[in-house]
């Protein structure tokens, strides 16, 4: 007889509804009978991983985490599976984002995501409201681990700047 082995789970939108920022006590405890049954739980989201760990504290260390939108795989406090960017695709797509006037660049990395701010309220934004583990660098091209995702900040949103973006990295990257 099979048996479950796994159960993942996306955050956003699936586990918190409607802007809510932290998990009903409920699935605490619904995590913690599946890890007792041998079951893994695993946080699925395109959130950091230190992000993830503060959101499921009460169960941190019981859990299998997703993040980055896959770049990540952390289980037991490893990182089990890592996908990596081309270092060329992805130097030029920070310095494409840096040099919009109207854009912030965030590049992600194991425990941490890196940013030179423009703005001091984009550095507050990631640390008070999105809750992100934030290391403020002076160059974003000398940082020493490899790149697992760089996203891109628009104050006034994405529309007006989402072609451009397509038509310069749409082959190049996902």
């Amino acid at each position: 007889m099979k048996h479950i082995q796994l159960i993942a789970s996306d955050i956003d939108g699936t586990l918190l509804l409607n802007g809510v920022k932290t998990l009903d006590p409920e699935i605490f405890k619904l995590i913690h009978e599946l890890h007792e049954k041998g079951i893994v739980f695993m946080a699925a989201s395109g959130r950091e991983y230190t992000n993830l760990r503060n959101l499921f504290a009460p169960v941190a260390d019981d859990i299998a985490y997703l993040c980055l939108n896959g770049c990540l795989t952390f289980y037991h406090g490893e990182c089990i599976s890592k996908e990596i960017m081309d270092t060329t695709i992805a130097r030029k797509l920070i310095t494409t984002i840096q040099n919009d006037p109207n854009a912030e660049v965030l590049v992600s990395g194991e425990k941490t995501c890196y940013i030179t701010p423009k703005n001091k309220s984009y550095y507050e934004h990631l640390t008070n409201t999105v809750k992100n583990h934030v290391t403020i660098v002076d160059d974003l091209l000398n940082i020493t681990e490899p790149y697992t995702k760089i996203s891109a900040y628009f104050k006034n949103g994405v529309n007006e700047n989402y072609q451009y973006y397509t038509d310069m990295f749409d082959k190049d990257i996902t």
